[in-house]
């Protein structure tokens, strides 16, 4: 995977400039556009959308892989309870598989499975 970095504004409406590898920005479009379709068939099947805001990160002391255990752990719970009318967007999956995606794929787009 090339190491080429860009600086600038992705979205330009936030007043933040950062700095990102150029070799991963088809992988992001690919995964947004992935969430959009898991978003547009949960609404389509008239589903209360729910965001499920976990942290993931290690940033403060946690453990992540931890953190995702108690992400998709609350994932299932919540869906126990409150039925199939309900679709919970969960980071967790969406941060995973990405990471999976770079290893597992050297930078091959790789659809989440």
């Amino acid at each position: 995977m090339s190491k080429t970095t860009t600086k600038g504004r992705p979205v330009s409406e936030i007043d933040i400039e950062f700095e990102w590898q150029t070799s991963v920005v088809p992988l992001i479009d690919k995964q947004i556009t992935l969430i959009q379709q898991d978003v547009r068939r949960a609404f389509d099947g008239h589903k209360v959308i729910v965001y499920l805001s976990c942290p993931i990160s290690s940033r403060g002391g946690g453990y992540s892989g931890t953190n995702v255990d108690i992400a998709l752990h609350t994932e299932r719970r919540l869906l126990e309870e409150w039925g199939e009318r309900f679709w919970i967007l969960n980071p967790c999956r969406i941060k995973w598989s990405q990471e999976r995606a770079l290893i597992c794929c050297s930078g091959m787009l790789g659809e989440r499975r």
